[in-house]
């Protein structure tokens, strides 16, 4: 049986991290929230963006980096509580996020709406991810 003591959290917060993370992600960039506008403002055709399992697996990976980095982080930093996961999840997204992809608005002409939907859904990934890997 492999042997998962190498990472910082539970094999149960790392599978509730990646099923956030997917979760979260399917959510967002739905027609039910922003997914039509994030189309529009990306100049994408509705009906012509088809999802496939590089998308899903692309998802999976992503998401358990995020989940594993993310409890690193927070483990290291001795967070206990979700809330105190929040604020730290928050401080690191802000940090290292939205300042970094403001450059997107700055230098690639993006429209300060795609920054905020793009930069807003990896505030609420964290958040939830990293009060997952704290209380679980």
């Amino acid at each position: 049986m492999f042997c998962f003591s190498f990472l910082p959290i539970s094999l149960i917060a790392l599978i509730a991290g990646i099923a956030a993370h997917m979760i979260i992600g399917m959510l967002w960039y739905s027609p039910l929230l922003f997914g039509n506008l994030w189309m529009s403002l990306n100049k994408i055709k509705a009906g012509s963006y088809k999802m496939h399992a590089g998308h899903i697996a692309g998802s999976v990976i992503t998401g358990a980096t995020t989940t594993i980095v993310l409890g690193h982080i927070l483990k290291g930093l001795s967070v206990t509580t979700c809330l105190a996961a929040l604020e730290h999840s928050l401080l690191l997204w802000l940090g290292f996020i939205a300042t970094e992809q403001f450059g997107s608005v700055l230098w690639e002409k993006k429209p300060l709406e795609l920054y905020f939907i793009k930069v807003a859904h990896v505030a609420v990934t964290l958040a939830a991810v990293g009060c997952l890997v704290t209380v679980l």
